[in-house]
């Protein structure tokens, strides 16, 4: 039969379970603004039914409730989706903000930029056409071509300048996730030691989680749970094995080993001058691997970063191929096909100066200076306008032949601003060769373009990543007014059990005190 006190086990029961539940929905509640909080519920079930035989009797009595664990509210398909649309807004995000960047040191179109400069100094060439023994014009046109080398100069400065903070950064990324992957490698060592005991380490969960977010964020990873072993709860996260993936899903290789608890890192090798990277080395404790990043093309703002900075090309000339490395080289083709051209015109020419002197003098050869140069690399930065030329700008070759007030050589100069001189193929439909003009163009427009679908993949990244952390949070999130709800069902429940106690003492007082004595 049932014991007489079994009434108040059951409602002391109902009163420990809805307390643990109050106390829950109270965390909740107090972590609601908390970042990487996942909310809680408690798991009750009914407890076992006592069984009784007997005539005039119930034959199965239930005995309460039991408390079986508080777990998180956690989808993990969410989880992952989450984490690989996280991973494609950093990648744009971050190819969106350094193409800005880049756009805003080449400021075109203004007064500013290298068309301007370009056009300003052709005009002042084709002004010196018509009065070639002006010296007013002839000064002009020097300062023009002074200014035209400072701009070249200018824009490889500051693009190699930003280059090297986009180095900067790599590097300081590279650290960032060694330390996420070392804090997720940590908590999975505790998860692992706690687990097996049957306990859920929530907490631990949510940092991990957060942490793992994070991680998807700078690289592309594929996360799989392997259990700890022991006798885990049935909702029992487990460790985390994650995996290095490239832009395709296509798994590279492992970070984080869950089954033997082993960590590894990431490190990055640069080609000899540090223009580019080279490869990229995962270093564990006993074993490292090497991966090309030719190959093995990864995503997130940690690709971003290197599709700006340069990776060198599987070419035999270790070409470094990259936003940056591609407009530098771009910038330095365009200084030194233009001033070798120029120099060519303006040695084949006669000075004001030569014709004074009545033969071609070898301070009139030049009106450029590219000297240091075996080839275009860094034209943009080294390019000037010849001592000799800044000595007199009476040695600007603006005459054909040897006559007086000829400005029929500053004609060809002027006009080589159409001279087809360069290949093109910026754009799908762009064939054969370029004027100096339409060349820039064509670098400028295809700055222009690839930011605008940065920009725009960025928009559409940014609403899908939008889009399922609204869904992760109608799973995960705190909402204030359930938990209000909740809060007052658990406290009539606690209250009702509180009542059951109080009906069961007072059933309980008049057998013991009001029984038994005859005439009372």
């Amino acid at each position: 039969m049932a014991s007489t006190f079994m009434g108040l086990e059951t409602a002391k029961r109902g009163l420990n379970a809805q307390q643990s539940a109050l106390y829950i929905t109270g965390n909740n509640i107090a972590n609601a603004n908390t970042p990487g909080y996942s909310r809680q519920r408690v798991t009750m079930s009914q407890s076992e039914t006592l069984q009784m035989q007997g005539y005039n009797r119930v034959q199965g009595i239930g005995t309460g409730v039991n408390t079986e664990a508080v777990s998180r509210q956690r989808e993990s398909f969410l989880d992952n989706h989450y984490r690989q649309e996280a991973n494609s807004l950093g990648y744009w995000q971050t190819k969106s903000e350094l193409l800005t960047r880049m756009e805003d040191v080449m400021n075109e179109p203004s007064e500013h930029g290298l068309s301007n400069s370009m056009n300003q100094f052709f005009n002042s060439i084709a002004d010196l056409s018509l009065y070639p023994e002006d010296t007013g014009v002839r000064e002009v046109a020097l300062q023009r071509g002074i200014a035209l080398a400072d701009t070249f100069n200018n824009l490889h400065n500051r693009l190699t300048i930003l280059q090297k903070d986009i180095k900067t950064s790599i590097d300081h990324n590279v650290r960032n996730i060694n330390q996420l992957l070392s804090d997720i490698h940590s908590l999975n060592d505790k998860i692992g030691k706690i687990e097996p005991s049957g306990q859920l380490p929530n907490d631990l969960y949510d940092k991990r989680d957060q942490l793992t977010d994070e991680l998807a964020q700078y690289i592309n990873i594929k996360v799989e749970r392997i259990p700890s072993g022991g006798t885990p709860h049935a909702s029992a996260a487990g460790k985390y094995t994650i995996k290095l993936a490239d832009k395709d899903n296509q798994i590279i290789t492992d970070l984080i080993d869950g089954n033997i608890m082993g960590m590894r890192e990431l490190a990055i090798q640069y080609n000899a001058d540090q223009t580019g990277v080279q490869s990229i080395m995962i270093k564990g404790p006993h074993n490292s691997e090497t991966f090309s990043v030719e190959k093995y093309s990864l995503s997130g703002v940690f690709s971003g970063q290197i599709d700006a900075f340069g990776k060198e090309t599987a070419d035999s000339d270790k070409a470094v191929a990259g936003t940056y490395p591609d407009m530098l080289r771009q910038l330095n083709e365009m200084a030194y096909t233009f001033a070798g051209k120029f120099n060519e015109l303006q040695k084949a020419g006669w000075s004001l100066e030569e014709i004074k002197a009545g033969g071609q003098l070898a301070s009139s050869d030049y009106f450029f200076d590219i000297s240091a140069l075996s080839g275009s690399t860094d034209a943009a930065k080294v390019i000037r306008v010849h001592d000799h030329l800044k000595e007199s700008s009476n040695r600007i070759a603006a005459a054909k032949g040897n006559f007086s007030g000829d400005g029929s050589n500053a004609v060809l100069l002027a006009g080589m601003k159409d001279l087809l001189l360069f290949e093109k193929g910026f754009l799908p439909d762009d064939e054969g060769t370029a004027s100096l003009a339409s060349y820039y163009q064509g670098v400028i427009g295809k700055l222009g373009v690839e930011a605008a679908e940065a920009n725009r993949q960025t928009t559409q990244s940014s609403i899908l990543t939008d889009s399922v952390q609204n869904k992760r949070d109608s799973v995960s999130a705190v909402s204030i007014d359930e938990e209000m709800t909740d809060l007052i069902k658990y406290q009539q429940a606690y209250n009702s059990s509180a009542r059951m106690i109080t009906a069961v003492d007072e059933m309980l007082d008049r057998i013991i005190n009001g029984m038994g004595l005859s005439g009372r």
